[in-house]
């Protein structure tokens, strides 16, 4: 969330909704420790709409009220 505006979070958020389903079946036939690389950017892009779900669905704001500090989420390194 950090910078981004809800028109940012809210064209990912329409973007991603319609796939999310086939996404999570897709990497569901992985154990979470053996996801393949590739596989991995779904993985990620699926993790992030589930943050931004609430700011974008519920407080129609970036900033989750009593959310989590965005400054808590590190560059994963591959």
């Amino acid at each position: 969330m950090g910078t981004s505006t809800i028109e940012e979070l809210r064209a990912f958020y329409d973007a991603i909704t319609p796939r999310i389903e086939a996404i999570g079946a897709y990497l569901n036939q992985f154990a979470l420790d053996e996801i393949p690389g590739e596989a991995r950017s779904l993985l990620y892009l699926s993790l992030s709409w589930t943050e931004i779900a609430s700011a974008v669905e519920i407080y129609k704001q970036p900033t989750v009220i009593n959310g989590l500090d965005p400054r808590r989420f590190a560059r994963l390194k591959e």
